[in-house]
């Protein structure tokens, strides 16, 4: 699309928008005045109400302070501009200037950093000098202080912060589409719209991620998909998958890459028009397959339609639609899917299988997150124990029985620094059960815990069956310094532990606590979403009274006096000290 098109869409997107609006600071010492249209269009396209404002031009460190509380600040900081002209001054300078000049830079880093450990997410670019230095055979000054600036941004590494590699960009557009010279001489604008487009595209993951809509599960055809062959035609050894074979090897690099994906917390599924006993044979006995049946936390071989055993495949699993990737070899199937489930994200196997390999490679922006936890490495054995769970459940003919059968138990833990990167990745992820939907980077969760005046608990869960890890939630805060009036800032749950009441036993252990410790009154909101309408009346359903309504928004307060404690003694509950 034009630039003047984006333009003009732009506009027209800012009219039909009523979302909250999403807060983005640019801070700069140069002119990128021309991304504004563009990061706009493509977040406002994707439903996401952004608004873009620049700070001053070269006021960098002061900017940092005055966006403090942005959603999302994107920092342009060229080596080149640090003083002007200094692409050709670097090369007039000796080593004392030269170190002074780096000295303040890093200087410089550190509190730009520092400045923004508030903001949810920052997105910096790593310091480079290609635009400005061709020569391979040396390095130049610049060059030094691109690295030297490098190392500090990894030393200062912060969970909210993401560095761009630019050089990634300048190798795919190449640096005479990326670059104006001209541009940056006369007006100090040295990127082309080509570069923001692809820029853009390329950050798109991070905020996705921050915003809570990172993909979660991979759905896989089978055949020609997994590997070369039909399995119901070829044969068990008929089928090629080894590395040894040049068809083969295509699909045994992707099976590694599938694997990586699962073994970084992504949810593999298998989807396949198929007799189910053909094709647990390949998993079960095929000597070059690297994927096991266990490595998936579904399997639908049948012959229904795709989009049906998908939807399936969501309900089984409670993960919404919005977070499936599908792949197909079929145009029919790819196209059919699509149709069917427009929230699917499809990729077909390219006609050109020497493609398969980075096509899939690329869907890991698509499952892009910040946070990190122990959680990930056995995700899906958490979902193949809840395949256990589900099979168990119908020997019971109540839901109460069944959970009394299961033997729960939750553990509390209060104000954990080692719980952060799991309770970030929840704020980040989950949607379903999550009353006001905050999103918190693991920096700014650090940040409540070392505020005294803020009391953080995440609950983790087990049954006989095994262990569920961390699935819970409560942010609270006082209404004001010394108040004994709190907020709940934050309550959520992850999907995993639906449906067991878990839910109420933990809000009673927390709320009785409170009461214990003197709060007086406890404030609470539910913000609607688009995904979370099943928790609007769950602080009715524990004592809460509802003060005020709007079409987005409930407002609660309990007068903790008028608390009363329900045990539900069929889940036992701990501290953990």
């Amino acid at each position: 699309m034009k630039y003047i098109d984006i333009i003009k869409e732009n506009r027209q997107l800012e009219k039909s928008l009523s979302s909250e609006k999403y807060r983005i600071a640019i801070i700069t010492n140069i002119t990128v005045n021309q991304i504004k249209e563009i990061l706009e269009f493509d977040l406002r396209s994707k439903g996401i109400f952004a608004e873009v404002t620049f700070g001053d031009y070269d006021n960098i460190v002061q900017d940092s302070i005055r966006f403090s509380d942005a959603d999302l600040v994107i920092i342009f900081w060229e080596i080149a501009n640090l003083i002007d002209g200094l692409e050709e001054e670097c090369y007039l300078m000796d080593s004392k200037q030269l170190d002074t000049l780096s000295s303040r830079f890093e200087n410089d880093i550190n509190l730009v950093i520092k400045n923004l450990k508030s903001v949810p997410l920052v997105i910096v670019n790593k310091f480079t000098n290609s635009a400005f230095d061709s020569f391979v055979l040396s390095d130049s000054p610049l060059i030094k202080l691109s690295k030297q600036g490098n190392l500090m941004l990894e030393k200062l590494s912060s969970n909210n912060v993401i560095a761009v590699d630019l050089e990634k960009i300048f190798n795919k557009l190449s640096i005479d589409n990326s670059i104006d010279t001209r541009q940056f001489q006369s007006s100090k604008a040295l990127y082309s719209i080509n570069f923001f487009k692809t820029y853009v595209n390329a950050i798109y993951p991070a905020i996705m991620s921050i915003r809570g809509f990172s993909k979660k599960i991979l759905v896989l055809d089978c055949d020609n998909t997994l590997w070369d062959g039909i399995v119901g035609e070829d044969g068990l050894s008929g089928l090629q998958m080894s590395d040894l074979t040049p068809k083969g090897k295509v699909f045994s690099e992707v099976q590694k890459v599938i694997l990586g994906l699962k073994n970084s917390g992504i949810l593999l599924a298998i989807c396949s028009k198929n007799n189910e006993k053909d094709v647990l044979e390949v998993f079960d006995k095929h000597k070059d397959i690297l994927l096991s049946e266990n490595d998936f936390a579904a399997i639908k071989i049948n012959w229904k339609l795709k989009a049906e055993n998908i939807k399936e495949i969501a309900n089984d699993l409670n993960i919404g639609l919005e977070s499936f990737v599908f792949v197909d070899d079929s145009d029919f199937e790819v196209s059919l899917v699509q149709q069917s489930l427009p929230q699917v994200h499809c990729l077909k196997v390219p006609k050109n299988l020497s493609d398969y390999k980075d096509s899939i490679n690329k869907l890991r922006a698509l499952f892009f997150t910040l946070s990190n936890s122990d959680e990930d490495k056995v995700k899906t054995d958490l979902y193949l124990q809840e395949k256990i769970r589900k099979q168990h459940s119908v020997k019971f003919e109540s839901l109460e029985s069944y959970i009394s059968s299961l033997e729960l138990q939750i553990f509390i833990d209060w104000n954990n620094r080692s719980s952060v990167p799991r309770a970030a990745q929840l704020t980040q992820k989950t949607n379903q059960f999550n009353l006001t939907t905050k999103r918190y980077s693991e920096e700014q969760l650090i940040d409540m815990l070392d505020n005294k005046h803020f009391e953080f608990a995440t609950f983790s869960a087990s049954d006989l069956f095994g262990e569920y890890g961390i699935t819970g939630l409560i942010i609270l805060k006082p209404q004001s310094h010394g108040s004994n009036l709190y907020v709940i800032d934050n309550l959520l749950m992850s999907c995993r532990v639906l449906g067991r009441n878990i839910e109420f036993k933990f809000i009673n252990e927390v709320l009785n606590k409170l009461k214990r410790n003197g709060i007086k009154k406890l404030y609470a909101s539910y913000l609607r979403s688009n995904k979370n309408e099943q928790v609007e009346c769950f602080f009715e359903k524990v004592q809460f009274n509802l003060i005020e309504k709007n079409n987005n928004c409930k407002n609660y307060e309990l007068i903790m006096n008028e608390f009363k404690y329900k045990n539900l003694d069929y889940i036992k509950c701990s501290e953990i000290i």
